[in-house]
């Protein structure tokens, strides 16, 4: 008795110093949390200020994608060619701090103000959404927001800016830089335009699809060493009359014109990739009143660019069984499509006919990079293992590179490295900050909206798009052949540039 009676002081000790331990846990569990909570808060929710009498542009891209920052960059930095007045302070576009926000900051000669060019890093915490919901809160907002680098990313921007619609002012422009799709499919809304997905507020700086179709397709129409045919006369004048070389003939005293039967086109595409099947619509409107066109596509474009796709494997030996030619003529292959995909399936095309190339020509859009056919060909896109005559797209001279230094400490723009992304760059924030540097005053959105299309010459239509018609160049990559058909060690590489013609621009010989 008297041992259980001396146990219950020092079990009840026990239990007091266990409530106490506990509630020092709970108490610093919860100051835990909410330190945590105001970190995350800070890092995540705050956005920067903008002193009184300046703007704000917005550039949105994932916190892990500092390499296209810094291509950004260096496009506003070489926007200073055009425009001397440009100011360029890019102290603060890199910092250390993963959560902080890179900016460049423009000022213009003998003009008040600053345009301040701010990197939202968007993540798991800090969403789209989050920073655009952040943004229409503070006052001002951004005078326009940049993005769009693909098309899928350009539809996820302008539908969260069309879905914010509370500004503490104006709402902004948005200024797509890569996008190229004219129309996008959503399930909740269907078939929809870009462009007006936020409508009247929308400047898409690159090219459409259907403006890329369209260049592509007229350069190898007006280009006589890949013309798809070449002139073939029917068996029933050859039966009773010879051609001379200007493409007469005489039967029973009347002249006959050689007749040329259309071109056989190809398209090949991949469903599981709106960009490649935009571009393919907008390939067979080209097509239409001009190639005897057939349609292929592969339910999915997932894979590398050795591992076999069984379904591609299918449709490529069809092509390539049923390909019929004439003497001289050749068969366009439409591969609207990025570089992987791509570069698997013309693979498969030389296994199954290694002359293939001979007798066809590829066509498609920008998804290749310059960079993968010249400054990295000899693995990314090795010719000998893909022999076939190429016809890609770019937004701007990819070659632009400086022979000697340019003023005014201005970084000069080397080989191999392509330039066209940043030329890209250069004039979007080239033009657009010299819109806002018009008048005394930076104007608001609404006020830039009106100067963008009002532009002299015009650079976009009433919808935002680019005009197209001049300024895009094609890229053409040309496999050689010996005279007994082996495939040379050597890629000539050409570039084009549309002004009121197909102009060359420049070319290059790539070893491989």
């Amino acid at each position: 008795m008297d041992d259980v009676q001396t146990d219950l002081p020092e079990r009840r000790t026990r239990w007091s110093q266990r409530l106490v331990m506990f509630a020092l846990v709970l108490v610093v569990g919860i100051g835990g949390v909410v330190i945590l909570r105001e970190l995350v808060e800070t890092n995540v929710a705050q956005v920067a200020e903008v002193p009184p009498g300046d703007v704000e542009i917005a550039w949105f891209h994932t916190s892990t994608n500092a390499a296209n920052w810094e291509r950004f960059v260096a496009g506003i930095v070489q926007a200073r060619r055009q425009h001397p007045e440009m100011e360029v302070d890019d102290s603060r576009a890199f910092l250390r701090q993963t959560a902080s926000i890179p900016e460049v900051v423009i000022r213009w000669k003998d003009k008040p103000g600053k345009i301040y060019i701010r990197w939202y890093k968007l993540s798991s915490e800090s969403t789209l959404q989050y920073w655009i919901s952040a943004l229409a809160k503070r006052s001002p907002p951004p005078v326009a927001v940049v993005g769009g680098g693909s098309s899928d990313r350009a539809v996820e921007l302008a539908d969260a800016l069309r879905e914010q619609t509370t500004w503490q002012g104006e709402a902004p422009l948005l200024l797509i830089t890569l996008a190229t799709a004219d129309k996008v499919y959503d399930a909740a809304f269907g078939d929809r335009n870009l462009i007006e997905i936020y409508p009247d507020r929308t400047f898409r700086f690159c090219f459409t699809n259907s403006a890329v179709a369209k260049a592509v397709v007229d350069f190898v129409q007006q280009s006589s060493f890949l013309r798809p045919q070449g002139p073939v006369v029917c068996s029933a004048l050859t039966a009773f009359s010879s051609i001379s070389p200007t493409g007469w003939a005489g039967l029973g005293g009347m002249p006959i014109y050689s007749i040329e039967p259309p071109p056989k086109a190809s398209i090949f595409e991949w469903e599981d990739d709106p960009y490649s099947s935009d571009l393919s619509n907008q390939f067979k409107q080209q097509l239409a009143d001009y190639a005897e066109c057939t349609n292929e596509s592969s339910p999915y474009s997932v894979g590398s660019t050795s591992k076999d796709n069984d379904k591609e494997t299918g449709i490529i030996y069809s092509i390539v069984s049923n390909a019929n030619f004439s003497p001289g003529e050749r068969m366009m292959l439409v591969m609207p499509g990025a570089s992987m995909p791509v570069q698997r399936a013309l693979r498969k095309f030389r296994s199954f006919a290694p002359l293939f190339g001979k007798s066809s020509v590829v066509l498609t859009g920008d998804g290749i990079s310059f960079n993968t056919l010249l400054r990295d060909g000899d693995y990314a896109w090795p010719v000998r293992e893909m022999p076939l005559p190429l016809v890609s797209f770019c937004h701007y001279n990819p070659v632009a590179w400086d022979q000697t230094d340019p003023p005014n400490g201005i970084p000069r723009l080397s080989s191999p490295v392509s330039t066209d992304d940043v030329l890209l760059y250069a004039d979007l924030i080239g033009t657009t900050a010299k819109e806002l540097f018009v008048a005394d005053q930076f104007p608001d959105a609404n006020v830039l909206k009106n100067r963008l299309q009002s532009l002299n010459p015009p650079m976009f239509t009433s919808a935002g798009d680019r005009i197209s018609g001049r300024g895009e160049y094609v890229v053409v990559v040309l496999p050689r052949f010996t005279s007994d058909n082996l495939i040379r060690p050597e890629t000539t590489i050409q570039i084009y540039k549309h002004t009121d013609g197909w102009q060359k621009v420049d070319e290059r010989i790539r070893p491989n």
